[in-house]
């Protein structure tokens, strides 16, 4: 009698087991596919983008990834009138912060016979304006007269007597005057790299 009772705990044991195993496992799938994020559509650059040039939908493509609620950092479509507040490289997903208003009006100005400044200053950087008075009596400390101004021209003409490094920069209307001053004063102008991330080795 003890024998056939052990039986038949074994033959409805194994099924209820394997019946608890299934609904596991299938919870187990429900859970996993829950939490994998949705795709999510996120524009991607074409082109690497310098810094201040007007964005156009031609110069993206989209893209579906699964970036869950991380997308809410990237942008799906392109609103009109906006220029890329930094540079962008191809591939890149097209962040909020990569971008700013049209509104903010760059002025260009050329700065000429400046002083040798470092070769890793090139186009699409962003330089500050330092400048020291040339004064025969007395010493005096740099001053800055622009900050963030981007480069846009870089020209170096060597000729048999000399060198002359000449520059094309953007800046804001609140150092233009500052900076006018400077250049068109007894003033030795130094640029200097705004160091960021990608200029670093």
């Amino acid at each position: 009698m003890e024998i056939k009772l052990r039986s038949r705990f074994q033959k409805y044991a194994v099924p209820a087991i394997a019946g608890v195993i299934a609904i596991v496992a299938s919870l187990f799938a429900v859970f996993t596919q829950a939490s994998i994020p949705g795709l999510q559509s996120v524009l991607v650059a074409n082109r690497n983008i310098a810094e201040g040039e007007t964005l156009t939908p031609e110069e993206f493509q989209t893209l579906s990834l699964g970036i869950g609620s991380l997308s809410r950092n990237y942008l799906e479509t392109l609103p009109k009138d906006l220029k890329a507040a930094r540079s962008i490289s191809q591939g890149e997903l097209l962040a909020k912060s990569l971008v700013a208003s049209e509104t903010e009006q760059l002025i260009p100005i050329r700065l000429n016979n400046l002083a040798p400044f470092s070769k890793a200053i090139t186009v699409g950087d962003r330089v500050d304006i330092w400048a020291t008075e040339q004064s025969q009596t007395q010493k005096t400390a740099p001053e800055p007269v622009a900050y963030n101004a981007l480069v846009t021209a870089i020209e170096v003409n060597n000729s048999m007597t000399q060198t002359s490094n000449n520059l094309e920069l953007r800046i804001t209307n609140d150092y233009l005057e500052s900076l006018l001053a400077a250049n068109d004063g007894n003033y030795k102008l130094s640029v200097i790299l705004r160091e960021t991330l990608a200029d670093i080795p």
